[in-house]
């Protein structure tokens, strides 16, 4: 997504979001596709503007404890500083990278990066399709959400027998 800082308003405004983000590094092999919505703040002065809020982030996942394919929903808190100066040198010549912050002066704003970054803070490290997930059976294999099973949970562990007690 890009915002056009040259005919961006003055003052209090706000930036509707409907955008498709790429997750990498997601715990699968390929990069996961998630929607962002919702509606930002933007605050723009002379010297930097700054996008804040909230947005919704929507994607497919596959819950830890039951392995099934579920629709995943979480907030994204963004918070974007762009200042509009020209681009920071770092000691070593090549430019400092921050998707937080954003150098630039005029024209168009990419706001792609700072959107995955974003997205892969806030999203969950734990994947569970909802708080009752009672998961897969570890003897059967069998789905505890769909079906019961007639096998004992077992707490004690066979390999400890031999230990003197």
């Amino acid at each position: 997504m890009k915002m056009n800082l040259d005919i961006l308003p003055f003052g209090r405004s706000e930036l509707e979001v409907e955008q498709p983000v790429e997750v990498s590094g997601a715990g699968a092999d390929e990069p996961v596709r998630e929607i962002l919505t919702g509606v930002l703040a933007v605050d723009n002065t002379t010297r930097h503007v700054i996008l804040g809020g909230e947005l919704e982030a929507v994607g497919e996942a596959v819950c830890d404890r039951c392995l099934e394919d579920f629709e995943l929903r979480y907030k994204v808190p963004v918070d974007i500083t762009v200042v509009r100066d020209r681009l920071i040198e770092g000691q070593d010549g090549e430019q400092d990278v921050d998707s937080w912050v954003i150098h630039q002066a005029r024209g168009l704003v990419e706001l792609q990066d700072a959107f995955s970054e974003a997205l892969q803070l806030a999203r969950p490290q734990k994947m569970i399709c909802r708080e009752d997930c009672r998961g897969i059976c570890p003897v059967c294999g069998c789905n505890r959400n769909r079906e019961s099973c007639d096998c004992a949970d077992q707490d004690h562990d066979p390999r400890w027998d031999g230990l003197p007690g």
